[in-house]
């Protein structure tokens, strides 16, 4: 498939008018309503090399934790965050939950760690936050990298984990047994391979009283919703293109096999970033870059440390 591309610079109309629009909305969206994002660091203390501070942000069915072992082997200051909902982060009310939101939660995460310029990393659909970002606060990055995931609108049906519109209970993430915590992951549609797979990785944890999950079935659902069915992605990267053209991107795409990125999607991509977005391919890699081809993805972030020095 070929994109016909028109460059917001380009265009003598339209493109004024929907970049002040959306220009507008990001400087008076109210961040008062940000939640404090839980976070963790390497846990070695070896002094680190310096750097810009380079932040993770996970997807579905995740957190924070899954960044361990690559902030461990990093040279420069790093964290990872729990987004709301996740982890150890408050969820906040369901009607208040929106792109802009998960937005506003990374931003107050940054700014009270650092006012420097950071190399922002999200995967899966935390690639959709940190492109969300990147349009909203250029200014505050050094690099922006999306790890396998592309801007092509996904509803709900295409969640691979069935999605109900039901009106029900948000998911409680604190279970009295392990039994029970497994039982209502099943009843939110999630097979029990996986769930025993997430007690094995740590998803899935013995807290002092209680049992914890770190994954949560609302975070997906409200994401589908209100984040990967839309046309953000898209509109991300023109503003980006907009507001800061020579804000280095960079995509990371996994193996056939694993990848969630359509090839028409990244063309697309290249066609509105056009030479600020850089794209690396990883033939064997699966769908998480950096827990399957953990060497050759932390030689990449790496190079691109080096780059913004």
């Amino acid at each position: 498939m070929t994109w016909s591309c028109i460059s917001l610079s380009q265009s003598k109309s339209i493109a004024p008018f929907f970049r002040n629009l959306l220009l507008t909305l990001f400087m008076t969206m109210d961040l008062s309503s940000a939640i404090t994002l839980h976070t963790i660091r390497p846990s070695n203390l070896e002094p680190r090399a310096p750097g810009p501070l380079c932040v993770f942000v996970h997807g579905l069915d995740s957190y924070s934790g899954t960044w361990k072992s690559t902030m461990e082997k990093l040279s420069v200051p790093c964290l990872a965050v729990d987004q709301r909902g996740c982890g150890k982060s408050e969820m906040g009310p369901e009607d208040e939950f929106s792109q802009n939101a998960l937005v506003n939660d990374l931003h107050k995460c940054i700014k009270a760690n650092t006012d420097e310029p950071i190399i922002l990393v999200g995967h899966s659909l935390g690639g959709r936050i940190v492109l969300g970002y990147a349009a909203r606060y250029p200014e505050n990055l050094a690099a922006v990298i999306i790890e396998d995931m592309d801007i092509k609108p996904r509803p709900t049906s295409s969640s691979p984990v069935p999605i109900t519109t039901e009106d029900r209970p948000l998911f409680d993430r604190r279970a009295a047994s392990k039994r029970e915590l497994t039982e209502s992951l099943e009843e939110a549609g999630y097979k029990l391979d996986r769930i025993d797979q997430w007690w094995d990785e740590g998803r899935l944890t013995k807290e002092d009283d209680h049992f914890w999950s770190h994954v949560n079935p609302d975070f997906r659902r409200l994401c589908y919703q209100h984040v990967l069915s839309t046309e953000n992605g898209h509109t991300d990267c023109q503003t980006i293109v907009s507001r800061s053209p020579k804000l280095p991107c960079y995509l990371l795409v996994a193996g056939k096999k694993g990848t969630v990125c359509e090839e028409s999607s990244i063309e697309k991509m290249k066609c509105i970033l056009s030479t600020q977005l850089e794209v690396h391919y990883y033939p064997v890699a699966g769908h998480s870059i950096h827990n399957t081809e953990s060497s050759e993805f932390l030689q990449t972030i790496e190079e691109i440390i080096e780059s913004t020095k």
